[in-house]
């Protein structure tokens, strides 16, 4: 009998003290009645965006329910119910696959007493920190979504709303794998303090997507900065377009024709591509005035200004009528010919060609830009 009864409290402590191996039915605690019933752990050796994800996981936890998680770092494995932020030991040790994972795909999943919020990470270039994939935050805004309601319409106190939660716990079988449905977004973003700035770097910004999960630099308007007036113009009046008989440095207009342009535009775009960026985009500047040298309009019949002087018409109906057969080839060959170049020295790489007012329709030069794809 006593044997016995030696076996039920053994078996009564194991209850106690392991509910995530024994009692399959019992939810993991997050929270509660009030009182932290989790501990967040995170890698001894971190990175700034696994730790800030970590927080911003403690700070709406305690938003919600007024109750600070406390922190620890995987040397140090605190016992009870964990969640386990980023790349953890814990991941290797419980081989929580991200098998096939790409952008900033992400994971949610219970086993035994660790919450696992991992994803994909792959951040940071020469200039922002937080241009990549971060999908490790990914998974943090979905577990406060899901688990108290988190929704962050802009950024400050009075852009994001959760539920109050005295009890905050996750069913002991999640498992949820959430996919990524775009590679980024760009553009002016009002989640960040600089608008004008790469998008992502808050946490309205990227609850709402607006990130970028590769290494991207799709703005568009790059002779600006490869070939610049300022820098360029008076020693070089040569680079820039001719118009009306002058060469001119107002606009940032280029001669197309010219080598030194080209070999300008590949060097930008090497030093792009050398500051750690996976994609960068190539485009003429914003509002495009052709050169009118003899090697430039040898190249096509792309002639905007002559047709707006004498048909007075808006640029949308020449851009549906007129530019579809006369497309300005003088750029197409010139962004070509900086492709290749470009792609020759980073085979896995990506430019992104801008397809914008004069280039919005496709040459009948160039049969395809960069790697050719397919049969």
């Amino acid at each position: 009998m006593v044997i016995r009864f030696s076996n039920y409290v053994c078996l009564f402590l194991a209850l106690i003290y392991y509910p995530g191996v024994l009692s399959k039915d019992r939810p993991l605690d997050i929270i509660q009645e009030e009182r932290a019933a989790a501990s967040v752990l995170i890698p001894l050796k971190t990175d700034k965006w696994t730790k800030q994800a970590a927080a911003w996981l403690i700070e709406y936890i305690k938003k919600s329910s007024g109750v600070e998680l406390p922190l620890f770092k995987d040397d140090d494995i605190p016992s009870g119910n964990v969640i386990s932020v980023g790349h953890t030991n814990l991941v290797s040790r419980e081989k929580i696959s991200l098998d096939e994972f790409r952008w900033d795909d992400c994971r949610l999943v219970v086993r035994g007493n660790i919450l696992f919020l991992v994803g994909r990470d792959d951040h940071g270039t020469k200039t922002h920190d937080w241009v990549g994939a971060r999908g490790t935050c990914q998974a943090v805004v979905k577990f406060l979504e899901q688990s108290i309601n988190a929704r962050w319409f802009l950024p400050g106190p009075h852009g994001d709303f959760f539920d109050k939660k005295i009890n905050i716990q996750v069913a002991n079988d999640l498992d949820i794998i959430s996919k990524t449905a775009f590679a980024y977004s760009d553009g002016r973003s009002v989640y960040d303090e600089n608008t004008l700035d790469e998008p992502g770097k808050s946490l309205s910004a990227l609850a709402n997507n607006y990130r970028k999960s590769v290494k991207a630099a799709p703005g568009g308007h790059s002779y600006y900065h490869a070939v610049n007036t300022k820098k360029y113009f008076n020693d070089h009046p040569e680079y820039f377009a001719l118009i009306d008989g002058k060469r001119t440095g107002e606009g940032n207009h280029l001669c197309s024709s010219l080598s030194n342009v080209k070999e300008l535009l590949i060097d930008y775009m090497q030093m792009r591509f050398d500051q750690g960026l996976d994609w960068v985009s190539l485009g003429q500047e914003d509002g495009y005035l052709r050169c009118q040298c003899d090697e430039c309009e040898s190249k096509d019949n792309y002639r905007f200004r002559d047709w707006h002087r004498e048909h007075r018409g808006r640029w949308e109906f020449y851009q549906n009528t007129v530019l579809p057969k006369t497309p300005p080839e003088r750029l197409l060959l010139l962004h070509k010919q900086v492709i290749d170049s470009t792609l020759k020295v980073n085979p896995d790489q990506t430019v992104m060609l801008m397809c914008y007012a004069p280039t919005a329709w496709p040459s009948h030069e160039v049969k395809h830009f960069g790697r050719k794809r397919g049969g």
